[in-house]
């Protein structure tokens, strides 16, 4: 957890919460959470604005920062073969407001020749 809250730079006032299953670091509004049992970890950055219109990378340029950044921070390993995209949306089809305001990139190892889904995952935010 050290080194993940390194970094994404949380030096500001940080707030650790530990439950059983996981650990929870707060820093303004930015969060990381920890899974013990999984070694899962996620990043989380609410300081944008989601119903902003922001011009988001393609699925193949948002994987190439993903990689780049675990790679640059030594988090990336080889054993991660598959590699989902998703853009999550927010506002209503109602009002026009319904547009995309993020893509979320997920890493998914592969151990002999098994792919182990639902692990290793990172939000990318721009």
């Amino acid at each position: 957890m050290k080194h993940i809250s390194k970094i994404f730079n949380f030096s500001e006032e940080l707030r650790v919460q530990r439950f059983d299953d996981f650990i929870v670091m707060n820093a303004g509004k930015r969060m990381i959470k920890y899974e013990k049992l999984t070694g899962i970890w996620s990043f989380q950055d609410t300081s944008y604005d989601k119903y902003k219109n922001h011009e988001l990378p393609s699925d193949e340029e948002a994987i190439t920062v993903a990689r780049n950044f675990l790679k640059e921070n030594d988090l990336y390993n080889e054993r991660f073969t598959i590699e989902t995209v998703v853009t999550q949306y927010s506002g209503s089809e109602l009002d026009s407001t319904y547009a995309p305001y993020s893509k979320s990139v997920f890493f998914y190892p592969q151990i002999n020749d098994c792919s182990i889904l639902g692990n290793s995952r990172m939000f990318l935010v721009q």
